[in-house]
């Protein structure tokens, strides 16, 4: 195995256990595993959380949620955009639907005939993604009230810029807005439901404001670029091997494009790794990776399959070497600011062809 994935399941949850002493007590913890988990695992991340703060889960469509179901979790599993999908799979897996508009409430009522089911509604507070208007409160309470089988178990927002303080002024008029919506069900709802803003950036910089549920993604796996969660652990490593170690002359050209000219003899070793595992392209002569206690800067055009690194300064390397692009020396963090990207987009495009094994401080 030259490249791989490492994912330290108990970072993961000593940082689901680190939001739960942030929230006020009684608040839940979903945990935003669409995606395959952000590409980490959905199935053995929940597997891992076990027993511990999380209580309910979240995934994008009808077949994620499905996935989990026959993976064996009986937790309660939120699906954040059923579609048009098969509906009728959200009855025999008992998955919970988020109804965004009348249309979505109308094909859902069309396929349950009269079955009794389990409801969220989003509402669109500014995102203006997904969500019922805020005027649609009363035409969707008139409908909800000829449907007593639709049970409705939370209502939330999902607010765009939620770690940027610049933007906190206009969240909060957002949140009094939404506030006038969930006034209006309390008062006409048969039984109360959860009300829920927060994600892993809001949850973290306004822990007295979560409601009753906090829906936590990135901030599991131990990222975020605020300085409030300097106590969360990063569980991800990825790691390589060198593949071959060779020597360039000054005037040398590395890779395709011929970008990289060597400006004195060097040593290079080519890494395994490349575009098809998720390794952006774009951090060719940006980025650096960890190698015998030191930062070596990626030179050239990354390749599909592999990219090459300035070992020059070591003094002794060898095919075989570890190599770390993730982990306690290059962060997340860096490798998404050397992409021009977010940390989210990188870890979702990991490739499934490296492998996901656990791993632990100890190990």
């Amino acid at each position: 195995m030259t490249a791989s994935i490492a994912i330290d399941y108990q970072a993961i949850v000593s940082n689901a256990k680190w939001f739960e002493a942030q929230v006020p007590d009684g608040c839940h913890l979903m945990a935003m595993v669409k995606a395959d988990a952000y590409g980490l695992g959905a199935e053995a991340l929940v597997e891992a959380l076990g027993n511990g703060p999380i209580s309910r889960l979240a995934v994008s469509s009808i077949v994620e949620g499905v996935s989990l179901r026959q993976s064996g979790t009986t937790l309660p599993i939120m699906v954040l955009n059923p579609g048009h999908d098969d509906l009728k799979d959200l009855i025999g897996h008992q998955l919970e639907p988020v109804i965004h508009d009348m249309d979505s409430l109308n094909r859902l009522i069309d396929v349950l005939q009269g079955q009794a089911m389990t409801i969220h509604l989003e509402w669109n507070t500014g995102m203006n993604r997904l969500g019922f208007a805020l005027d649609q409160v009363d035409p969707l309470l008139d409908s909800l009230s000829m449907k007593p089988h639709l049970h409705v178990a939370s209502s939330f927002t999902h607010l765009p810029d939620t770690s940027n303080p610049d933007s906190d002024d206009w969240t909060k008029n957002c949140l009094q807005a939404f506030e006038g919506v969930n006034r209006r069900l309390r008062e006409v709802l048969p039984s109360p439901c959860m009300v829920h803003v927060a994600n892993t950036a809001w949850a973290i910089r306004h822990p007295e404001h979560c409601q009753d549920m906090v829906r936590i993604g990135i901030g599991l796996f131990g990222y975020s670029n605020l300085d409030q969660a300097m106590s969360l652990t990063p569980a991800v490593h990825w790691n390589c091997k060198i593949s071959q170690v060779r020597k360039l002359n000054k005037g040398d050209t590395v890779s395709y494009g011929r970008h990289f000219m060597a400006s004195k003899p060097m040593v290079m070793a080519v890494l395994p790794v490349g575009y098809a595992d998720g390794y952006p392209r774009g951090m060719s002569d940006k980025a650096h990776v960890w190698l015998q206690g030191k930062a070596c800067p990626v030179i050239g055009d990354v390749c599909m399959d592999a990219m090459m690194v300035d070992v020059s300064a070591l003094p002794d390397v060898h095919s075989g070497d570890k190599v770390e692009l993730i982990g306690d020396h290059v962060s997340l963090m860096d490798v998404a600011q050397w992409a021009d990207t977010i940390p989210y987009e990188i870890l979702t495009g990991l490739s499934k062809r490296l492998p996901r094994t656990s791993w632990t401080a100890n190990s």
